[in-house]
C-alpha cells in the first residue's frame, strides 16, 4: 500500500503564468547545478537497484521462517473470514466483541478472503509484501533525512538502512501472520513522505493517509503517530500554510475518528477488549528491561551505532530528527506501561528498528558530506560496513526457528493439516485438538479452550475463550472476580 500510494501523481499541472527559474548566473553556480543534476541522475539509477538487493536479502531471510505462524494470527483470520461471509466483524457470530488489535490488517485480510483467497496464504503474502515495503521505506527515509550529495554519502545511507534487512525481529514477524510488518512499514513511509512533502510542497499529502492507516493499525499506534503530527505542525510554523495543515490533519485523524465511532457503535467500548487482557498496566521498568535484554544482546552492534546516531541526530539532522526521536520515545513509554509481551522475538521492538536504521544511514550520510569523502568519509563508510557485517553474523543464524529470549525450541514438522506450522503454548497440541473436535464434537457445540487461533479458525465452532481475548467477561473488562469468572464459564455449559 505505501508503495502504491507513492505512484500517485506528485505534482500539480504546470502553470504557464509562472516564469521558469533563472539559470545560475556565475560559472561556479552553473558547475554546482550541473553536479547536482548529475548526482540526482546517478542516484535515480543506483538507488532502486541497491534497494532491490536489500529487499531480496530481507525476503530471503524471512522465507526461511515462513513455515512458522503465531497462533494468534488465526484469531484475526477468523474475524476476517466472518466478515467476508457477511457475518460481521465478530469472532463468534452474534457476539460483538473486538478481540483483535489490528483493524487495518484484519480488514485487509477480509478483502482478500472475500475475493476467494486462502487465509493462510493471504497473511503470508501480506506480511512479505509489507516487509519488502518496510525495507524500501527504510532506504527512502535514510535518503530523505540524510540528503546525500555524493556517492560515498549515498553508500553510507544505504549501509545504515541495510541494518533493517538483517534485523531478526523484522525478519521473524514478516511471516508470522500478524500486523507487525504492515504497521512498521506505514510508520516509516509516513515519516519519509512527510519530509518529501516539505521539500516539495506541491506533492499530495500522502503522508497523512499513511499516518491515518498506521494510527488504527495497533491500539498504541496513536502514541507513536503523535510525534509525526508534531513534525507536520512544525512545518506550518515555517510556511504558514494553515489550509494545508488543516487538510493534512483531516486526512490523518479522520479515518481514526470514523473507526472509533464504529467501535463504540458496534462493540460498545472505546478500547478493544484485548486492551484489558494483555499486559501488566502500570509502571513496569524491570519488566521492560527484561523484555528488551534479549534484543539488546542479539543486535548490540546496530543498537550501539544507533544510539550514537540518535545522540547526534538533533545536531546533524535538525528538525528532521523529531519524528524518529518521538517514535522511539513513544514506543519506550508504551513498553514501560505494558511491561511485556507474551510473544517472543521482539514484536514490540520491531516498529522502532527501521527508524533507527534509517537514522544511522542519514547521520552517516551527513557526516560523510561534511568530511572529506576521499579520506574521513570513507572511514565512516568502512565503520558502517563493519557494523553491518557484525550484525549479520549475529542476526542471520537466528532465522532458523529460534525464538529470541525464549526457552522453547520450535521444531519443524513435515505434516500439518491446517498450516505448515502453527505454534503457541502448548503449540504441540493445537492441530491434534482441532482434529479431535472436528471428529467428535457435534455441530454448533460450544468449545472452551485457551489457545483459540487455529482451533477456532478451522473448526468453525462457537468458542468460549478461556484466555479472555474475545470474551469481556474473562478479559477483566467487566471487573469480575475469579469466582464470578468461574461461575460464568460453568453457566455457558461448554461441551
Amino acid at each position: 500500500l505505501p508503495l502504491l500510494l507513492t505512484l500517485l501523481p506528485q505534482t500539480e499541472p504546470p502553470d504557464d503564468t509562472i516564469p521558469p527559474p533563472s539559470p545560475p548566473a556565475t560559472p561556479e553556480e552553473r558547475l554546482a547545478e550541473a553536479r547536482r543534476v548529475e548526482l540526482a541522475r546517478r542516484q535515480a539509477k543506483v538507488t532502486p537497484a541497491l534497494t532491490a538487493v536489500l529487499v531480496f536479502i530481507g525476503l530471503f531471510l524471512a522465507l526461511g521462517l515462513v513455515q512458522t505462524t503465531v497462533d494468534d494470527s488465526f484469531i484475526s483470520l477468523r474475524y476476517s473470514a466472518n466478515l467476508a461471509r457477511g457475518l460481521g466483524l465478530v469472532y463468534n457470530p452474534g457476539e460483538a466483541v473486538e478481540g483483535f488489535s489490528n483493524p487495518v490488517w484484519t480488514l485487509t485480510s477480509a478483502l482478500f478472503l472475500a475475493l476467494g483467497a486462502d487465509g493462510w496464504l493471504t497473511v503470508k503474502a501480506l506480511g512479505l509484501l509489507s516487509h519488502a515495503a518496510l525495507i524500501a521505506g527504510t532506504v527512502r527515509l535514510a535518503l530523505v533525512l540524510g540528503r546525500p550529495n555524493d556517492g560515498v554519502a549515498l553508500g553510507a545511507a544505504i549501509l545504515g538502512a541495510a541494518l533493517a534487512a538483517l534485523s531478526h525481529p523484522l525478519t521473524f514477524w514478516a511471516v508470522q501472520g500478524l500486523e507487525t510488518p504492515m504497521y512498521s512499514a506505514l510508520l516509516v513511509w509516513a515519516m519519509a513522505r512527510l519530509w518529501q512533502e516539505e521539500a516539495e510542497p506541491e506533492r499530495l499529502p500522502v503522508s497523512a493517509v499513511l499516518l491515518s492507516l498506521a494510527a488504527i493499525s495497533r491500539p498504541e499506534a496513536p502514541l507513536l503517530c503523535a510525534p509525526i503530527v508534531l513534525a507536520r505542525a512544525y512545518r506550518w510554523t515555517k510556511d504558514g500554510d494553515l489550509p494545508g495543515l488543516l487538510l493534512w490533519l483531516a486526512l490523518a485523524i479522520g479515518p481514526g475518528a470514523l473507526y472509533l465511532m464504529f467501535r463504540v457503535m458496534t462493540y460498545g467500548e472505546i478500547l478493544p477488549n484485548t486492551f484489558f487482557r494483555k499486559g501488566d498496566k502500570g509502571f513496569n521498568l524491570d519488566l521492560t528491561l527484561g523484555y528488551l535484554a534479549p534484543w539488546l544482546r542479539l543486535e548490540w552492534p546496530m543498537v550501539s551505532v544507533a544510539g550514537l546516531a540518535l545522540l547526534a541526530s538533533p545536531f546533524v539532522l535538525g528538525a528532521r530528527a523529531i519524528p524518529v526521536l518521538g517514535v522511539l520515545f513513544a514506543q519506550l513509554v508504551f513498553l514501560v506501561v505494558a511491561g511485556k509481551d507474551w510473544m517472543w522475538s521482539g514484536r514490540f521492538v520491531a516498529p522502532i528498528i527501521a527508524p533507527l536504521a534509517a537514522t544511522v544511514g542519514a547521520v552517516g550520510a551527513v557526516l560523510v558530506s561534511r568530511l572529506n569523502p576521499q579520506t574521513a568519509g570513507r572511514g565512516v563508510l568502512a565503520a558502517l560496513a563493519a557494523v553491518l557485517v557484525a550484525q549479520g553474523l549475529l542476526s542471520v543464524p537466528t532465522a532458523s526457528f529460534r525464538g529470541v529470549g525464549e526457552t522453547a525450541v520450535i521444531k519443524r514438522r513435515e505434516a500439518n493439516q491446517w498450516a505448515p506450522m502453527s505454534f503457541s503454548a502448548p503449540h504441540t497440541g493445537l492441530e491434534w485438538a482441532a482434529s479431535f473436535i472436528i471428529e467428535r464434537a457435534r455441530p454448533g457445540e460450544l468449545i472452551a479452550y485457551t489457545e483459540i487461533g487455529v482451533l477456532g479458525y478451522v473448526t468453525d465452532h462457537p468458542i468460549l475463550d478461556l484466555g479472555g481475548l474475545v470474551d469481556p467477561n474473562l478479559s477483566g473488562a467487566k471487573g469480575l472476580s475469579d469466582e464470578e469468572e468461574r461461575a460464568y464459564v460453568h453457566s455457558r455449559r461448554p461441551a
